[in-house]
């Protein structure tokens, strides 16, 4: 999907995000843990390359049939026409936990 496919509400909730969220942050606390991609060769991304990756994730999954993606450490998601970005640090699920009740 290219911004194109979206409205003019999406595409102003979509700058807002990148205009607000605190990219600088996402970029210090890499930084300090040594969180690198493997898709820019095992380096810490820019801050740029941040931000063009999170705009990227939240115009893709705009029109998803999941509406969400969950990759690098970012979150995007669109709930009732309202997208969300997070930079998650750490996150288990339970699932591992549960018994399956067949056995």
């Amino acid at each position: 999907m290219n911004t194109t496919e979206m409205t003019e509400t999406q595409r102003k909730c979509v700058d807002g995000i990148m205009d607000w969220f605190d990219f600088g942050k996402v970029s210090k606390a890499m930084t300090a843990l040594g969180w690198t991609w493997s898709s820019i060769g095992d380096a810490v991304p820019s801050e740029p390359e941040l931000r063009e990756y999170a705009r990227r994730m939240l115009v893709e999954t705009c029109n998803s049939p999941t509406h969400h993606k969950d990759v690098g450490g970012f979150v995007a998601s669109w709930e009732n026409g309202i997208p969300t970005l997070c930079f998650v640090l750490e996150r288990f699920e339970g699932e591992a936990f549960v018994e399956d009740e067949d056995e």
